[in-house]
Formats: structure tokens, C-alpha cells, sequence
């Protein structure tokens, strides 16, 4: 990627249609490798949460939640899920069970020109928050 080189074996359309080249494999959601960058993170930290933690899950069931009980928009969804769980020492109590999500974020890709790098991070930090 740092070169411009192109990938030796990948087809020349993606599935979605469009010319394929690296840049747009990064960031195609249908014929591209942005759910195997995500899942691989999120499998990475797993791994790492279960050498200090307990009870590490990936893709966690939420419990089910009516959107009126709360002020900011929340995932109502029934089977609503983040990507990991855990219980341990490691994070705030050793009862309470803690969820995180994974983002992935391509900061070099046309949606983003004209950012700066925080200015990215901000962005997708924001959209969390939601």
C-alpha cells in the first residue's frame, strides 16, 4: 500500500462493481476486508483481555432496553450486541461487567480529505457516542 503497488491475485471488479484496487478494498463493505480488519482487532483484544480478565466474550448479547428510558439515542434492537465483554481486575471492578466496541477507521480515504489525523479520531470518537 505504501508504494502504489497493485496486489498480485485479486480480481480486477469488485463485487460491488467498481474497479478494484487496494484503497477501496480497505473501505468497500460488500466485496472488501473492512469486517476482517474489524473482527481481527476485536479478536486480538480478546485474546489479551483474557490473560488478566474473566468471563471474556465476543459479541455479547445486550440485555433488551426500551428507548424511552433514555435521553440520548441508544440500540433498541432486540439481540443488540457490542463486540466484547468482560469481568476482572483488569478494568473498573472485579463484579461489574464491562462492554467495549471496536471502530476501525481508514483516515486516508476521500471522505476524510481535508482533515487533520485528530480531526479524524474526533470524528469517529463522536459517532461512539452516539
Amino acid at each position: 500500500m505504501r508504494y502504489g503497488w497493485k496486489v498480485k491475485g485479486i480480481p480486477t471488479h469488485c463485487a460491488c462493481g467498481e474497479t478494484n484496487s487496494v484503497d477501496h478494498r480497505l473501505i468497500c463493505k460488500l466485496g472488501g476486508y473492512t469486517s476482517m480488519r474489524h473482527n481481527s482487532v476485536r479478536d486480538s483484544r480478546a485474546q489479551i483481555m483474557r490473560e488478566v480478565c474473566r468471563d471474556v466474550q465476543t459479541k455479547p448479547t445486550l440485555l433488551p432496553i426500551n428507548e424511552n428510558d433514555f435521553e440520548r439515542k441508544v440500540n433498541t434492537a432486540d439481540n443488540a450486541r457490542l463486540d466484547i465483554s468482560a469481568r476482572g481486575r483488569g478494568l473498573w471492578n472485579s463484579c461489574e461487567k464491562t462492554f467495549s466496541d471496536i471502530r476501525i477507521t481508514y483516515p486516508t480515504s476521500q471522505s476524510y480529505s481535508g482533515k487533520s489525523l485528530a480531526g479524524v479520531y474526533n470524528t469517529n470518537n463522536m459517532k461512539n457516542r452516539r
